[in-house]
């Protein structure tokens, strides 16, 4: 109806019009108006849009250069967590050992007494038996051979008591000279080896009185090697955990700089989507605006009038 009304009113100078004319140019200038502010509008909320999505991408690399500090954070103390967990394992294994050894220890001590009581009983048999005869010179002339024999079972039974080298060496020559021939250096060679028979059964003997006390102390090694696996085992716990904790949060840090590159990868496609949005608005815009003025132009025209087939008609009008 436009299409066919709107050049016949407007054809005519503004003085020429008739009441009807002027309400039907004041109807199409209001819908103009009114397609202008609506495409304002929509130009307006495309530079919004746009200023908000530049903004965005500010931010968005903001934030990548700080997700990429906590990743290297995150990695640092992953991997110092992973170092305490390693640690708290060794711990562990270290503490397991020692344990172990302190219950063979303990569980030791009984053979350890009879040995140690066996050991005590020989070498008091031998100091009061074989070592007297050889020191006594109990053999005879024609018994040289058992002499012999009897020296060398107390030179292999010496030769674990710690006996200086050169004593060693002088005491089988010593033995075999009767007692009352032996000059000064051999009767030093053989008392020099009956103190050290007796200091031996000394401390055999110092052993035997304190082994309740060694067994005391053993078991209270026992003990406290199991404390320390006890703590040791509670450490690699919370080790542990600190180690899960900190290769999830690892793995959140990568996840989340992985979601923002993804972002900014994207970032060029939709901004060229949104400029083009923009530019596709202003033209429209500026149509409207370049048509509403003509518009203008022409109905506020007091010359003479324009023929209908001259008059353009504003494609909004047109399609309004």
């Amino acid at each position: 109806m436009l299409q066919a009304v709107v050049p016949h009113c407007i054809s005519s100078a503004k003085g020429d019009r008739h009441e009807y004319q002027n309400s039907m140019l004041e109807s199409v200038e209001t819908t103009l108006k009114q397609i202008q502010a609506k495409q304002q509008a929509e130009v307006a909320n495309a530079q919004s849009t746009l200023a908000d999505f530049e903004a965005k991408q500010e931010k968005a690399a903001a934030q990548l250069q700080m997700v990429e500090g906590q990743v290297a954070q995150c990695q640092e103390d992953k991997a110092t967590k992973d170092q305490t967990q390693a640690d708290a394992n060794a711990a562990v294994a270290e503490a397991t050992q020692a344990l172990q050894l302190a219950q063979e220890s303990e569980q030791s001590l009984g053979a350890e007494k009879d040995a140690i009581l066996k050991d005590q009983e020989e070498s008091q048999k031998f100091l009061t038996t074989t070592w007297e005869a050889v020191k006594s010179g109990a053999f005879s002339g024609q018994e040289w051979r058992e002499r012999n024999k009897a020296i060398e079972a107390s030179m292999k039974i010496l030769d674990g008591f710690g006996l200086d080298a050169s004593l060693k060496a002088a005491l089988p020559t010593a033995l075999k000279t009767k007692p009352g021939d032996r000059k000064r250096f051999s009767l030093c060679a053989v008392q020099f080896a009956e103190v050290a028979i007796t200091t031996r059964l000394q401390k055999l003997q110092e052993k035997v009185d304190n082994f309740e006390q060694e067994a005391i102390a053993r078991s209270q090694a026992v003990t406290a090697a199991k404390e320390v696996l006890a703590s040791s085992e509670e450490k690699l716990q919370v080790a542990k955990a600190e180690a899960v904790s900190a290769k999830d949060a690892l793995q959140a840090a990568v996840h989340s700089k992985a979601e923002i590159e993804k972002e900014i990868k994207a970032s060029p496609t939709l901004l060229a989507k949104l400029q083009k949005e923009m530019e596709k608005c202003q033209g429209s815009l500026t149509l409207s605006q370049n048509s509403l003025s003509h518009f203008l132009n022409l109905k506020d025209r007091s010359s003479e009038p324009l023929p209908t087939d001259e008059v353009q008609i504003p494609a909004q009008e047109a399609t309004a």
